[in-house]
């Protein structure tokens, strides 16, 4: 499962099955870390600002490798080395490593599995901006702006709301 900070949003359209949503503020996106293996984290910091608040508030990761063009950025959980680079960089790198999926019983039972534990955490936002305050808020906005517009969100409470839950991609 892929979960997005709100700088990430559209990265994954909403719609994929593994798209986990911008979801760093809820307990079962907590919950989904905690449970990983591995976390890795692409150009974030993972910082309470995001949702990932510090245990015991924030999910423990297992080992949490971090890329991100800044050396001097931490994170208290951070055991495992930080990967100092671009993340298109280290994504093409990376990816042009990895051996060719097989396709077997196994990988499409993973993939299952990712996709079941990401519509988890979906619905969690579901339910979470059927009664979030700013529900008239965003829904006006989602009716105001054009499929093609592009919104720039400043430090505002409805802007950090809208991360999560305004279904725009």
């Amino acid at each position: 499962p892929v979960i997005m900070t709100g700088n990430a949003k559209g990265l994954l359209p909403s719609e994929h099955p593994l798209s986990a949503g911008v979801s760093g503020f809820y307990p079962s996106a907590h919950r989904l870390l905690s449970e990983a293996d591995l976390v890795l984290g692409l150009g974030t910091e993972l910082s309470d600002s995001e949702g990932f608040d510090a245990p015991p508030a924030g999910p423990q990761f297992a080992h949490l490798i971090r890329v991100d063009i800044d050396p001097a950025a931490e994170h208290p959980d951070q055991r495992d080395p930080l990967i100092v680079a671009r993340v298109a960089d280290f994504a093409t790198t990376v990816l042009a490593a990895l051996p060719e999926a097989e396709a077997d019983a196994t990988g499409s039972a993973r993939r299952r599995s990712g996709a079941e534990r990401a519509a988890v955490v979906r619905q969690e936002l579901e339910e979470a901006r059927a009664s979030d305050p700013y529900a008239a808020w965003i829904a006006a906005i989602e009716r105001a702006v054009p499929d093609d517009a592009l919104i720039a969100a400043d430090s505002a409470q409805v802007a950090y709301q809208s991360h999560g839950l305004l279904r725009l991609d």
